[in-house]
């Protein structure tokens, strides 16, 4: 193993949508490891078997789940991700989904649609400590 080689941050993107998937693929991938899910199953999964440094959650997901749910059970249930950033993004832009996404132990809530530009940043900074819990805030 070369003693240089750096370990990038992983980041789970739980999100239905394909073309969003591959999007955020493209957008993260050349800086982070990317996994995706879109669903509970997959979700506990990949958090069984991996150290994700960060949760990009989005609301209406496949199966009987939304993504709420799993923000809960990943403070709930995840001794090695209780502590992980979410961010959560979604078309759900009433208060009250803003107010339950944070309730549920999501850290930052971003409405839908968000640039490119803003995303990156948000993940950037919640990655590196800078974004501040918005749990508070409700």
């Amino acid at each position: 193993m070369q003693q240089n080689q750096t370990i990038r941050p992983k980041i789970l993107i739980v999100e239905d949508d394909l073309t969003s998937q591959e999007l955020f693929k493209l957008l993260f991938g050349k800086n982070y490891d990317v996994s995706v899910c879109d669903e509970e199953n997959a979700f506990v999964a990949i958090l069984e078997r991996t150290k994700i440094d960060l949760v990009l959650m989005d609301i209406s997901l496949h199966g009987n789940k939304s993504g709420i749910d799993l923000i809960r059970y990943l403070r709930e249930n995840s001794l090695q991700h209780k502590h992980t950033p979410v961010v959560c993004y979604s078309a759900h832009v009433f208060s009250q989904d803003k107010i339950n996404a944070l309730t549920a132990g999501a850290n930052i809530f971003l409405p839908k649609p968000v640039s490119n530009e803003v995303l990156v940043e948000t993940i950037e900074s919640a990655l590196h400590g800078a974004a501040k819990t918005e749990q508070q805030n409700y």
